[in-house]
């Protein structure tokens, strides 16, 4: 029985190493190299991202709180004028020279 599994599989008594359901995939020389090098700058850039969008969040939370302290600290002011007193520091589109030049035109 033994010499009829040789001549049916014969490999299967000379090889040290049997592959059971499964299969060998012949890949080049820099496979692994390159597939785990891809998989590292995949991971520390989501990771830098994923730290940075936390960052951003806690920022969020953080000047949000500050706004509704200041709007329980002053009962005169409201959520308007305190966006308004906000945005006037701002460098963007809706800070202070895009309104004085909206306001002078």
């Amino acid at each position: 029985q033994q010499q009829q599994q040789q001549q049916q599989h014969p490999t299967l008594l000379s090889s040290p190493t049997i592959l059971r359901n499964g299969y060998i995939i012949d890949v080049d020389d820099n496979f692994f190299t390159t597939a785990f090098f891809t998989a590292g700058l995949f991971y520390s850039l989501g990771k830098a991202y994923n730290r940075y969008l936390l960052e951003e969040v806690a920022f969020e939370q953080r000047k949000l709180e500050a706004r509704e302290r200041r709007l329980a600290e002053d009962p005169t002011l409201d959520e308007l004028d305190l966006r308004r007193e906000e945005s006037e520091g701002w460098t963007s589109v809706y800070g202070k020279r895009r309104r004085q030049s909206r306001e002078d035109g």
